[in-house]
């Protein structure tokens, strides 16, 4: 027998009122879905089946939880863990293909505050990187848009400051502003996209008496926003 799997993304909003803490406060992950599809080869396709196959089958379930806020989906209302996700997930499957072995729910992201040092590349600067979890939504966008409705990222940012020894000690204070947090409640993050959450990232630096150079943000695996120092 042989597996494969099949990586799916969705970025959702939720909240833990179990656990209580910041946890409980409305927040939002990029959550990974891992498909685990297992069976023997087959002798004349060479596969054990059509990845196309495996994502027309989970794709429309992944749908549902995709931008959206979990705890309002029926089923997860007190309950949008993890494991409560992926026994929603199952819960959806009225049929399993055949080839069906498991799902594997997870979260992009270091879930704490974890910097770390990238070094200097051929035409890119020394920069430190960190990442967060935080709900956002989009008001300013007509209600079909899906990212009007509330949901949520796991954020990366990279920074690069002419201090770089104490950047990291500002940029905790910014994750400590941001992470687990409704972005659209924190003054000037009203409209929270990229950019606007780029621009505020800068001038956060800057009252923290840092002179930043670049600033990334990448809220996505596939799309960033990019500040550079005017020279």
């Amino acid at each position: 027998m042989l597996q494969i799997s099949k990586c799916v993304y969705f970025d959702s909003a939720h909240q833990n009122r179990h656990k209580g803490g910041k946890y409980s406060q409305l927040h939002g992950h990029t959550f990974f879905a891992e498909i685990i599809a297992e069976g023997l080869l087959h002798t004349n396709y060479g596969w054990i089946v059509d990845f196309s196959e495996i994502k027309s089958s989970i794709i429309p379930i992944i749908d549902v939880l995709d931008h959206s806020y979990l705890n309002e989906i029926p089923g997860l209302e007190e309950d949008a863990t993890i494991p409560a996700i992926k026994g929603w997930i199952l819960g959806q499957i009225k049929e399993k293909p055949w080839w069906f072995k498991d799902i594997h729910i997870g979260i992009v992201g270091d879930l704490k505050f974890k910097p770390k040092r990238i070094p200097m590349k051929k035409h890119c600067s020394e920069l430190w990187a960190f990442s967060f979890e935080s709900a956002q939504s989009l008001p300013q966008l007509p209600d079909s848009h899906p990212c009007h409705s509330l949901h949520g990222h796991s954020y990366f940012v990279k920074a690069c400051a002419k201090d770089m020894e104490t950047l990291p000690k500002a940029l905790k204070k910014i994750y400590d502003m941001l992470d687990h947090h409704w972005l659209n409640e924190i003054l000037g993050l009203e409209k929270a996209t990229s950019e606007v959450l780029t621009f505020w990232i800068v001038e956060k630096l800057r009252e923290f008496n840092h002179s930043p150079k670049i600033v990334v943000v990448q809220e996505t695996p596939s799309s960033y926003c990019i500040w550079r120092e005017h020279e």
